[in-house]
């Protein structure tokens, strides 16, 4: 199968090494240094399992905006949540009438987000799971397996759903197919807002989080809340949810960070109107309450665009008390 891969990130890079090892004809779009990286020496992944590499010219490298020689079979969009309609304007080229899209995005409403872009594209619902990073230009590092969840959004999908799962399903990738994909993504998105705010706004990995039980408690406030808001939704999650994403939190290397931490020490831009913002806003939406997301929303704002550049610190001025006569 002819698989392009949008964004060559964490999960974009991970997936692209994978799929080539398998056999696959992977394109990869990439900027600047880690483009040329991959061009020239091939996509490297440090691996949970090990070390593996592309050769150079392995993985084809395809620029947004320009024409490919064929489309794709399948358009995985692996781009920063904040990043997907630009990247979409740009996949255009990539896309024939039977090419299936797979949005991989933090966040709730990918595929609404690419119909609103693309209409009349045939979009797949999917989520991943895995602790990966860009770790170096031409480096990716993944700390755990990739774990994907495919699923038809549109009656008529299923065919398409199997033949990108059948695909995806190289060595290193957990490819499972649900049969309801909202309630998975939903209930990844539940626990992304409860992992990835509270260690952004306590600056540490997941085990110090719920090391200290104040932490804990808000974490496990966070997806409560997001939980009432899928709900009030009509999303019917099973009555435990909240329950087993926190005893998966548990089961975490307490040294695992999110990627919205990541990005925030790097002082990048945060996903955190497409996590947390977004559940207030569809909390506001839905006449749910959720105190817990607004704080995460308030305490993170000033680095939403970045670290945010600070105003010198205005000259002292001399206390009437030191003054002398």
């Amino acid at each position: 199968m002819r698989i392009a891969i949008v964004g060559a990130g964490g999960v974009g890079g991970t997936l692209a090494v994978r799929l080539c090892s398998a056999g696959h004809e992977v394109w990869i779009s990439a900027r600047g240094e880690h483009a040329a990286a991959i061009r020239e020496h091939g996509l490297q992944l440090q691996g949970h399992d090990g070390l593996a590499r592309t050769a150079p010219g392995a993985i084809q490298l395809v620029g947004l905006g320009s024409a490919p020689a064929a489309p794709a079979d399948l358009l995985v969009m692996a781009v920063k949540a904040f990043d997907l309609e630009e990247a979409m304007d740009g996949a255009r080229a990539l896309l024939s009438p039977g090419t299936a899209v797979l949005p991989l995005q933090n966040g709730i409403d990918a595929a609404e987000r690419l119909r609103a872009r693309a209409p009349g594209a045939r979009v797949l619902g999917g989520s991943a799971r895995v602790v990966a990073s860009l770790e170096a230009p031409g480096v990716v590092r993944a700390a755990t397996p990739l774990s994907l969840v495919l699923g038809a959004l549109d009656p008529g999908d299923e065919a398409a759903v199997a033949r990108a799962a059948e695909a995806l399903a190289a060595p290193g990738v957990k490819v499972t197919l649900a049969s309801d994909i909202r309630l998975q993504l939903w209930t990844k998105f539940l626990f992304i807002c409860g992992v990835a705010g509270m260690t952004a706004i306590c600056r540490t990995p997941i085990g110090p989080v719920l090391a200290a039980r104040e932490s804990a408690d808000m974490l496990e406030a966070i997806m409560r809340e997001v939980e009432s808001v899928a709900r009030a939704r009509g999303i019917s999650l099973p009555p435990d949810v909240t329950v087993e994403q926190l005893a998966f939190c548990r089961k975490m290397d307490p040294g695992a960070q999110s990627s919205m931490l990541g990005d925030l020490q790097r002082g990048k831009r945060l996903e955190l109107d497409h996590l947390n913002g977004a559940a207030v806003r569809f909390a506001d939406e839905s006449g749910v309450r959720a105190p817990c997301n607004r704080a995460v929303v308030a305490a993170l704002r000033p680095w939403a665009d970045g670290a945010p550049a600070l105003a010198p610190a205005p000259a002292p001025v001399p206390k009437a008390d030191n003054a002398r006569p």
